[in-house]
């Protein structure tokens, strides 16, 4: 009766194991599930940033600093002379300005017309500096 009793312990030990084994790799795929989820909201906000720029006429007000616009898979990266900007979905559910980390309204994000405005915020005060980081002077 003991060879039968430790058998079976040693069956449930090993069950114990590979559940142990397919739980942590479950939890694993969960976890890169809700990043690349949290990731593409993101980059839903980025795809759309560009459409509201388009809408309320901002992208013609950086050509007129002299920047242009260049989109790869969610990064926006403004470049002016030989300076340039970024911004970039990220998978906290916030948005990278540079070394600048913004987040969108918690309770619903999205791309809303306060946080349009913040990131635009930047965004002009990058373009509107000179190559030290300080205010262009147009008057001196």
């Amino acid at each position: 009766m003991t060879d039968r009793t430790e058998r079976n312990a040693a069956i449930v030990r090993q069950l114990e194991i590979e559940a142990n084994i397919s739980a942590g790799a479950y939890l694993v795929e969960v976890e890169e599930f809700e990043r690349l989820y949290r990731l593409e909201r993101m980059q839903d906000i980025v795809f759309d940033l560009t459409e509201w720029m388009q809408e309320a006429g901002d992208m013609k007000r950086l050509a007129d600093r002299g920047v242009r616009i260049e989109e790869e898979d969610a990064i926006l990266r403004f470049v002016q002379a030989r300076r340039s900007l970024t911004v970039q979905a990220r998978d906290d559910m916030s948005i990278s300005v540079d070394d600048n980390i913004m987040h969108p309204n918690t309770a619903c994000p999205v791309l809303d017309k306060a946080f349009y405005e913040e990131i635009l915020a930047r965004v002009f005060a990058w373009a509107d500096a000179d190559d030290a980081g300080q205010p262009k002077r147009y008057f001196e």
